[in-house]
């Protein structure tokens, strides 16, 4: 299974370790449920536009994993992948509906 899953970064206790908010937490399993195919790029998108706390969510666990990479270069490769799903949610959410 990838590294780049919620459910992979759940079972490490990431999102206690890196204190992500529920916010986050919720948009990084709809990026999975998409992924999966149990919701539309549409569905997600909405997660995001629909509420401020969680787009500003997105740019804080960006900050926060930034942080934390420099503090500690060993947690790189799970913040990249953090990094990389929150710049995935934010493209699927930047894409207009047909």
């Amino acid at each position: 299974m990838s590294s780049k899953s919620w459910y992979t970064l759940k079972s490490k206790a990431v999102h206690t370790r890196y204190g992500l908010t529920k916010n986050i937490q919720v948009l990084l399993q709809g990026l999975e449920s998409f992924h999966a195919g149990v919701i539309d790029a549409r569905e997600l998108g909405s997660m995001v536009r629909l509420s401020p706390r969680r787009r500003e969510s997105v740019a804080a666990t960006i900050a926060k994993c930034a942080r934390m990479i420099n503090k500690d270069p060993q947690e790189s490769k799970t913040c990249v992948d953090i990094i990389e799903m929150c710049t995935e949610i934010l493209e699927i959410a930047g894409k207009q509906s047909p």
